[in-house]
């Protein structure tokens, strides 16, 4: 699975929303490299989620 050798991309990102934090871990699937795109919509999505529990 993979390339030995090759190239693997971790993103990690801190999100806060007033007292709340959240740390998105991405690591790609089997053994690929994270997709920044995929990375800024789940971003996206767990900002909307907090504002909402937030209330």
């Amino acid at each position: 699975m993979g390339d030995p050798g090759a190239d693997e991309v971790r993103l990690v990102r801190a999100i806060r929303v007033d007292d709340v934090v959240t740390v998105l871990w991405e690591q790609g699937w089997e053994y690929t490299a994270a997709d920044r795109a995929q990375v800024d919509a789940d971003s996206r999505r767990a900002v909307a989620a907090i504002e909402d529990w937030l209330g």
